[in-house]
């Protein structure tokens, strides 16, 4: 009955909205008189992704904007990024995001049935929206959503980080989904309109890539930031003389024997003292077997493991895919990997941050608390991402915030679970000093293998806020 009313609910607001007009009504991108050419640095990315219906027409020249070279679409702005890998290059800002910003999250038994659930960002494309998202890529071109469907200026609208997609049903059947012309409000919010001129529109091949240094060129190359992290310092003579940098998950120094002029700090070594027993080659084609300390690298982590050097970066695998706390873990010569189940795909699989280990512990200071929130926000995470069977207990944590990221001290939070043999209920009257609320039990009814989803909801001053995320029950005996 409940699912009735709703689908109800939804035709009618379809049939209202279809009465409005408003400035949000997508545009289809038709070039006409006051547009500008797409340059030659955009052309290949905007004819690719059909360009007319997706960013519509060019509204500003290609300039420079804060060191970066841009052009203005009524539906997005690209950027050049020459220092990045070719495939990389040109980038479709998150102008989605930098307009709306992220809208409370959603917890997956919400959605309606046929909506495409994303866990990263806790938000849903509902099934009206798919066909159009998914037929201009999805993820990859939008990026993921960060709202919920809702009504803005008499029209349906639903955000991503890039863009944001409308509904107009006034307009033709085939028609009636487009996109929010953010570019438009970018542009005039960064003064970017300059009057068309054949001095000001660029008609010159992109510029060159800048120089780059012998270890910058290398981070960017294998990675950059996905793969290493985030630089915690800057240029350092290593005990051996060498030039070296450290980052979270490892640490470069410059090499002119190695081929790229950069090698790695034996990290993953120095952790674990040395490899591991040999063990015997997975029959599994996803698979790679190195003889030299005779271990494996499969399931996720070979994917990832080849696509960003493999041995002749990270080195050779010194032990097996294993449990390790709350994740997956393996170690090779020069790093270490971690496989983490309950993210997303291209999110799982990551490195340990042994480069920040290296560096001597950071004071620990304690944020001053909230005063007067007027958005809360919630971090949640298990103790145990991976919860093998021998283990008696999970915890489960959760931390309160506002809009400023300060901690609200005293929320109320409850935290929620679906269990095979019921859903588990615990209240927390209210968050410490520091924002946090946390709660300790045994798992008594449980899958192994199967996900453990839960929510964290925070309650303040008449303010509610939610979050999501899950665990694994874990056997041993399992494959991963």
């Amino acid at each position: 009955m409940r699912a009735r009313k709703i689908a109800l609910i939804w035709i009618l607001l379809i049939f209202m909205l279809a009465a409005c007009g408003s400035e949000g009504t997508p545009t289809a991108g038709v070039l006409g008189e006051g547009y500008y050419p797409v340059s030659e640095t955009f052309t290949h990315f905007y004819e690719s992704r059909d360009g007319p219906h997706t960013l519509g027409a060019a509204i500003s020249p290609e300039f420079a904007e804060d060191g970066v070279l841009v052009q203005y679409f009524e539906n997005g702005r690209l950027e050049y990024h020459p220092q990045l890998p070719a495939e990389s290059q040109i980038i479709l800002a998150n102008l989605g995001e930098i307009t709306y910003g992220p809208s409370p999250c959603v917890p997956p038994e919400s959605v309606v049935s046929g909506a495409l659930y994303f866990s990263a960002t806790c938000h849903s494309v509902r099934p009206e929206f798919r066909p159009f998202f998914e037929k201009y890529g999805g993820v990859s071109f939008f990026g993921y959503p960060i709202s919920e469907a809702y009504v803005e200026d008499g029209h349906l609208m639903q955000v991503f980080e890039r863009m944001a997609i409308v509904w107009d049903g006034a307009r033709a059947e085939d028609q009636q989904f487009g996109l929010a012309r953010l570019g438009s409000r970018a542009c005039a919010n960064n003064n970017c309109l300059i009057p068309p001129s054949s001095e000001n529109i660029r008609t010159s091949t992109p510029t060159a890539p800048p120089t780059l240094d012998t270890i910058e060129a290398f981070y960017l190359t294998h990675g950059g930031e996905r793969v290493f992290g985030l630089p915690l310092g800057g240029r350092q003579t290593g005990s051996d003389s060498a030039v070296e940098q450290v980052f979270e998950n490892a640490v470069l120094y410059e090499n002119p024997a190695a081929s790229e002029g950069v090698s790695f700090r034996p990290l993953g070594l120095q952790t674990l003292g040395g490899p591991a027993p040999s063990a015997p080659q997975l029959d599994d084609p996803n698979s790679g077997y190195f003889d030299k300390y005779g271990h494996n690298v499969a399931y996720g982590v070979y994917d990832f493991y080849r696509k960003y050097g493999g041995e002749a970066v990270f080195g050779f695998p010194l032990d097996e895919l294993h449990v390790a706390g709350d994740h997956l873990e393996q170690h090779f010569e020069n790093i270490a990997i971690t496989w983490h189940l309950n993210l997303p795909t291209d999110q799982a699989v990551q490195l340990m941050n042994l480069g920040q280990r290296t560096l001597p512990p950071q004071p620990s200071f304690t944020l001053p608390p909230s005063v007067q929130p007027q958005m809360l926000f919630v971090v949640t995470e298990p103790e145990f991402s991976v919860l093998e069977a021998e283990k008696k207990q999970q915890t489960l944590r959760a931390w309160v915030a506002d809009e400023n990221g300060l901690p609200v001290v005293g929320a109320r939070v409850t935290f929620v679970m679906n269990t095979p043999s019921g859903e588990l209920k615990y209240v927390i009257n209210a968050t410490d000093a520091n924002g946090f609320a946390s709660v300790t039990f045994k798992l008594k009814s449980y899958k192994p293998g199967d996900f453990m989803f839960y929510s964290a909801t925070a309650a303040y001053g008449g303010l509610t806020a939610s979050k999501d995320d899950a665990f694994v029950p874990w056997d041993e005996k399992l494959k991963p």
